[in-house]
């Protein structure tokens, strides 16, 4: 048997291992996975208002590992992560030029059905949310990354005015640069 060293990967042929299964199987084995692992692993960059006029379309029409570019502007409407491993990016360097505006109705960003630190949320600025807990992001049950963002001008009658996050389940929520400011809690 050669030894597996760095300088000696480049000089190792297949009938030189031992796989466990004969050669030809192996080699079927790695012609399937160049085939389907690269359609499996594609994931898309969804653009709004380009491609969805909405955040909130493009998050509904979005799968697991997908991206959501949100270019500069005022969005008023409330969103849904809806339990999707997705990113939702506005501008990470000038989060003031993204806004989600809650229009007064509802928290702004819910990210409450079990996503995870793959689910990320950065550069945007969350504002005008009105409810009970978490005005501007309401976390449960969940532990999203959280980066780059202004929690600002939201209002509950509980808990949370800018940020509400319980039940991750011992799971740290990443958080950095966040500005969270003139939120109240009634």
């Amino acid at each position: 048997h050669k030894e597996l060293h760095p300088q000696n990967l480049s000089r190792i042929r297949l009938s030189d291992l031992e796989f466990g299964m004969n050669t030809s199987m192996f080699k079927f084995v790695i012609i399937l996975s160049l085939v389907f692992f690269p359609l499996m692993a594609q994931s898309a960059i969804i653009d709004v208002p380009d491609d969805f006029e909405t955040i909130q379309a493009a998050i509904d029409a979005s799968e697991n590992g997908d991206e959501i570019h949100v270019s500069p502007g005022e969005y008023v409407e409330n969103i849904d992560f809806d339990g999707k491993i997705i990113s939702v990016i506005g501008n990470p360097d000038n989060p003031e030029e993204v806004i989600i505006d809650g229009g007064g109705e509802g928290n702004v960003v819910m990210i409450a059905n079990g996503e995870t630190d793959d689910t990320i949320l950065s550069g945007f600025t969350i504002r005008n949310g009105d409810t009970e807990d978490g005005g501007g992001i309401y976390c449960v049950d969940s532990y999203p990354t959280l980066l780059n963002l202004i929690v600002r001008d939201n209002v509950v009658t509980r808990n949370g005015g800018g940020i509400y996050c319980t039940g991750s389940d011992g799971n740290s929520i990443r958080m950095e640069r966040l500005e969270v400011t003139s939120n109240q809690s009634w």
